[in-house]
């Protein structure tokens, strides 16, 4: 039985593999298209494309920043609640 399936469980293996590297691949990609557009929007100070980069960070991760505009954001500093992400 063990020689019968045992091409399978490699066919399905590589299939996994390859699955998984391409997930990962996908997400180092829209890391580094993220992590270039703060760089630019720091030197450029554009808040609104630097939070929607940062959102998208985030979005990997399963999470959201909690604001979406400078105001939004000057709002949470000043706050006296607790920062959660």
């Amino acid at each position: 039985y063990c020689e019968e399936m045992l091409p399978r469980l490699m066919e399905e293996r590589e299939r996994f593999k390859s699955i998984v590297d391409s997930y990962y691949a996908e997400r180092q990609k829209v890391m580094n298209e993220s992590f270039m557009v703060v760089k630019n929007c720091k030197v450029m100070q554009d808040n609104v494309k630097l939070f929607a980069s940062l959102e998208n960070l985030n979005q990997l991760f399963g999470k959201s920043l909690g604001w979406k505009t400078q105001d939004e954001f000057d709002a949470m500093m000043i706050s006296d609640e607790a920062f959660c992400l």
